[in-house]
């Protein structure tokens, strides 16, 4: 993995301390200490959440050090908060030629893109918790920059709802 983007899923510190450089969160999932250059700044915020425009992206904490999944935090409101996996342009859940023309699109080098699929967590009785994730509107972002944007694919059949049983370590 590229180091940019291994920088990017690793920022979280320890909730204890912090430099003036350093914002400290805290929401229903913890405590958190994130780097003010480590910030994620979304132009147009997230669909529904437009007026907040900068997240952190942090472990969850509690969870099996092992588990892909990251939470994306907002600065201006750490409540706000989605549960989320990310993935490189190296994955099966989008088409090559889509990661593709998100690089052309958003002027990303492939090595610096980071996809952020936002997880539903479905309580099933009959089988437990069963986790999904949207591939129709993912969070695209220049691991480089940390420039972000939600991107919906509205002429693609990508679920709203795909479904995640092989990767329920965790949670």
């Amino acid at each position: 993995m590229d180091h940019a983007l291994t920088a990017l899923l690793d920022e979280t510190l320890p909730a204890a301390g912090g430099t003036s450089q350093d914002i400290m969160l805290t929401n229903h999932f913890g405590d958190f200490v994130v780097h003010a250059d480590t910030v994620l700044t979304f132009d147009y915020g997230i669909i529904g959440f437009s007026e907040f425009k900068s997240f952190a992206l942090v472990k969850l904490p509690h969870l099996d050090t092992e588990t892909p999944f990251r939470l994306l935090v907002s600065l201006d409101e750490p409540h706000l908060s989605f549960i989320v996996f990310p993935t490189t342009c190296q994955s099966p859940l989008i088409d090559k030629q889509d990661v593709s023309a998100l690089c052309d699109r958003y002027k990303i080098n492939p090595s610096d893109l980071l996809l952020l699929h936002i997880a539903s967590i479905h309580e099933d009785a009959a089988f437990g918790n069963r986790i999904t994730l949207n591939l129709k509107a993912p969070i695209v972002i220049d691991a480089s920059t940390r420039r972000a944007e939600q991107h919906v694919f509205a002429d693609k059949d990508y679920a709203l709802h795909y479904r995640m049983d092989g990767h329920r370590k965790g949670l």
